[in-house]
């Protein structure tokens, strides 16, 4: 497996030949890549390493663009070495410097500093832990002593049954900690500390010009982002692109070939299942741009088998089931020679493209109400009687609506519809704050000054929950597990920062989404794509689940095996009741649930229960 591992000294003292020899045995690769005077020692087994005369030394993963701004006299060098020579001249400050996607560790052997460091969206995980007086960190959690993986952080756990993902800075492991976006992890005389180095925000330009001079400035930032990562890479003929048939894929893979003057090289996934299949919408903009297009159908059978894969992989919990169409859309571009994937993500948080954002803006029209006349209607739709599914539907918008947010942007998750205490064991709550099962998204969304939108808080909150801790692991993961590098020109630095400055009403502009992205792009995609509903990258895993032999299989021999019912989770009937509803009620919704269900076990009997080998995954 790819990555890279080290350990530093947080006292005075050198690392002995005993501790350095400790970092060579878990990545199989016979001695450490570098090694700073025994203050700190590095192992890699990707990307590269940079030791520099002078005694600072990088390793790790360094994509970079505007390579000429930020060192000219250097451009015939790797990042790494960039990266040192910034740091040479601005100390802590090179980082804010970097453009582009990185996670690195930095040694300095004179300042008896390490430094570790993700870019500004955390497109690759670094995780780091104390023990004594050692700084361990990397890039996989099984290459930290058994010792820091013993301990299960319950609460963790308990956000992943909500957000489908453990947010950062947590992991699975009450010892271990992950490295948040934009952030530094510095260790040195002054002990260890996490620094900010950047973060988005929303300073928004209400008088900043019409429709038509944002869209024309926005068209041009877009153009030179996915310009910037292009003009990047060693070769046109490495790339290709994710293709879903959204606005987002179809804009990324439009403007490479654009900029390349050659057809995009593009990818898409689809499915036998008419209502997830999308190779509709990704043929129209094969045509439009007359794209190198390749298709792939992927079966029940196919994703089955590459479920252990994935499960193997990923050393947290990760409920989106769209990993397993990602992976297979990496996989079958690197089967076509593809070494570098340019991805879409990003696009929906940045410019308000998710229909959760419409259906906020419906809610926040009752709130707009006058509060005397809201003092009067509120009591008037919660006496409303049952049995009439018109005033029912009130009732229950009128109910939400007066939830706050970001409690509003969850509450149709199950851990929010119905009590704790029915869904979950005593002993488990008893481990956790219950009380605290918002809290990630709560800091998210009121960190941003006062002034700042409810969208664009909203907006932040994705970047942080849906994009960094969920998507962009997703891609880069599976794209890792099947051998190709990931781009996101849309996550540009210069992008982001410019999606913040426009107004709120040019994002989501009344109830229609992304409504300045689509103006920038009208004379750009094809009509068809312009006009087509939000439908995200969805799977039918639900169906599978129902229908597939092996899938159902799967299923129900984790939801009957009495190693999930002993894991401590779930109150005795849960499973039974989840299962009853998934097959009786909403097939999507419940099978969406169980999911997270699923893979949770499979994390627990893959990297937890070493003796316990995953069940079968046989493709029927």
């Amino acid at each position: 497996m790819n990555g890279l591992f080290g350990v530093a000294r947080l006292d005075d003292r050198r690392l002995e030949p005993g501790e350095i020899s400790l970092l060579a045995e878990p990545l199989e690769i016979g001695s450490p890549a570098v090694h700073n005077d025994q203050t700190a020692v590095f192992a890699a087994a990707w990307a590269g390493s940079y030791q520099g005369p002078d005694g600072v030394s990088v390793v790790g993963s360094a994509h970079l663009v505007d390579r000429d701004a930020l060192a000219p006299e250097l451009r015939n060098v790797s990042g790494l070495e960039i990266v040192a020579a910034l740091y040479r001249t601005h100390g802590l400050d090179a980082f804010a410097r970097l453009q582009g996607q990185f996670c690195l560790a930095l040694c300095d052997r004179h300042a008896r500093r390490v430094v570790l460091v993700t870019d500004r969206f955390a497109t690759r995980v670094m995780y780091h832990a104390e023990q004594g007086d050692h700084l361990l960190f990397g890039s996989h959690l099984h290459w930290f002593p058994a010792e820091q993986r013993q301990q299960l952080d319950h609460q963790a756990l308990l956000e992943y049954l909500l957000y489908t993902v453990v947010p950062h800075p947590r992991t699975p492991y009450a010892r271990i900690r992950k490295v948040p976006p934009g952030h530094l992890l510095i260790a040195d005389a002054a002990g260890v500390r996490t620094v900010a180095y950047w973060d988005m925000s929303y300073p928004e330009d209400r008088n900043g010009g019409n429709v038509t001079e944002w869209a024309h400035r926005l068209r041009n930032e877009i153009e030179g982002a996915v310009r910037r990562h292009v003009t990047a890479e060693a070769s046109p003929d490495r790339i290709g692109a994710f293709l879903s048939g959204g606005t987002d894929s179809s804009t990324v893979a439009g403007m490479i070939g654009r900029i390349t003057g050659l057809p995009a090289r593009t990818f898409s996934i689809g499915y036998a299942e008419s209502s997830y299949d999308e190779l509709a919408y990704a043929r129209v903009a094969s045509s439009w741009f007359r794209f190198d297009q390749h298709e792939h159908v992927l079966t029940p059978a196919e994703a089955l088998s590459a479920l252990r894969e994935i499960v193997t992989y990923y050393e947290e919990p990760l409920g989106n089931a769209s990993a397993l169409p990602t992976y297979g859309c990496a996989r079958f571009a690197r089967e076509h020679g593809v070494q570098v994937l340019f991805a879409g993500d990003g696009g929906d948080e940045l410019f308000a493209g998710n229909e959760r954002y419409r259906t906020n803006e419906i809610f926040q029209r009752y709130q707009r109400l006058p509060q005397p006349l809201r003092h009067l209607t509120d009591p008037m739709f919660a006496a409303m009687p049952d049995g009439f599914p018109i005033l029912s539907e009130a009732r229950r918008y009128v109910r939400r609506s007066n939830i706050p947010n970001p409690r509003r942007f969850f509450s149709y998750a199950l851990l929010l519809t119905e009590p704790l205490s029915a869904l979950l064991t005593a002993d488990f709550l008893a481990s956790v704050r219950p009380d605290r099962l918002l809290a990630v998204a709560e800091d998210h969304f009121h960190r941003l000054p006062s002034g700042t939108s409810e969208l664009n808080r909203l907006l932040y909150l994705d970047l942080k929950l849906a994009i960094a801790d969920n998507d962009l692991r997703k891609v880069s993961g599976t794209a890792e597990l099947a051998g190709v590098e990931v781009r996101y020109p849309l996550l540009d630095t210069q992008l982001a920062e410019f999606s913040g400055r426009i107004p709120s009403a040019l994002k989501l502009r009344g109830l229609q989404k992304r409504y300045l992205f689509k103006q920038a792009l009208a004379d750009f995609l094809p009509p068809a794509i312009l006009r087509k509903p939000k439908h995200g990258f969805g799977v039918p895993v639900a169906l599978w689940m129902r229908d597939h032999p092996g899938w159902r299989e799967l299923l129900m021999g984790i939801l009957g095996d009495a190693r999930t019912r002993q894991r401590g989770y779930f109150q005795p009937r849960v499973l039974d009741d989840l299962r009853q509803r998934y097959e009786t009620d909403h097939v999507a919704f419940y099978g969406e649930i169980l999911w997270s269900v699923v893979m949770l076990e499979l994390w627990h009997r893959t990297h937890i229960d070493a003796a316990s080998p995953l069940p079968s995954l046989t493709a029927r």
